[in-house]
């Protein structure tokens, strides 16, 4: 009996310092698995772009393309996901251009060759600065199609600045809460550093918003979308794409759906 007992015991101390360094690994390593920002330009060359630098209100610079539209239509500023840059979201904004939309590429501090580090905070600053220089560029409201990461960061500047509309693509409730959910095993909401809560600020706003989330989104489940809409009451439209997964949205039809979207937005 006593062998079995330290047999026993010598697995528990395994299983616990296996689990600890997991843990431990999870918590020094979160920044580079929620901010995994891309080594690809911003300012890859396409003449048919502008390429911009946006100065953030802490003084950090982001590399952004601008793509002209119809000066009747707002600017559409584009907030992609975490693992995503400007470089990759071309096509996007030469559909909106064809419906006579200006758009606007931004990116975050640390990716894309912006300047800075990510944190929920630096990037909430990154969101404020490509609206207001939307804002500046266009007698219009900006607009704002976003898509994973980029939703929590639309919803906030939609409610510190003037915005006309939202688009937001596989939303999300807290990014806590999307973590706790793909790491069940760990304290997720103990270790976490880095939370964006939209489900907290969407109440607040008094402006059309669009949801589309797919059905079979492993990365943040559509119950995350559903529970912001939810918060969002009345002003949120919330369309369930049938078998879209997290990042192929559009080719179930979200940006077709931005695109009407905006286009029927009431003339200002």
């Amino acid at each position: 009996m006593g062998a079995i007992r330290s047999k026993i015991l010598r697995l528990a101390v395994i299983l616990a310092i296996t689990y600890g360094a997991a843990v431990a690994a999870l918590f020094v390593f979160q920044d580079q698995m929620l901010f995994p920002a891309q080594n690809a330009s911003a300012l890859q060359f396409d003449e048919r772009f502008e390429q911009i630098d946006i100065v953030t209100g802490d003084g950090e610079t982001l590399k952004a393309l601008f793509l002209a539209g119809n000066d009747k239509k707002p600017i559409v500023v584009r907030f992609h996901g975490n693992a995503s840059a400007p470089v990759f979201e071309r096509d996007t904004a030469i559909v909106l251009q064809e419906a006579g939309f200006g758009t606007l590429l931004t990116t975050y501090r640390g990716y894309g060759g912006s300047t800075g580090e990510p944190s929920a905070a630096g990037l909430k600053l990154d969101a404020l600065a490509a609206v207001d220089w939307a804002a500046a560029r266009s007698a219009k409201r900006p607009a704002i199609y976003a898509h994973s990461l980029g939703t929590g960061l639309a919803v906030h500047a939609a409610t510190e600045r003037e915005v006309g509309a939202l688009v937001l693509e596989a939303p999300y409730d807290e990014l806590v809460e999307v973590a706790a959910g793909l790491y069940p095993w760990a304290p997720v909401r103990t270790l976490f550093r880095h939370n964006i809560a939209p489900v907290d600020q969407i109440s607040s706003l008094n402006l059309p918003v669009l949801m589309l989330h797919g059905n079979r989104d492993d990365i943040i489940p559509i119950r995350h979308g559903q529970a912001l809409a939810e918060a969002g009451g009345g002003n949120v439209e919330f369309v369930t794409l049938d078998g879209a997964a997290h990042n192929n949205l559009q080719r179930y039809g979200s940006l077709a759906r931005a695109v009407e979207f905006f286009t029927e937005l009431p003339a200002e």
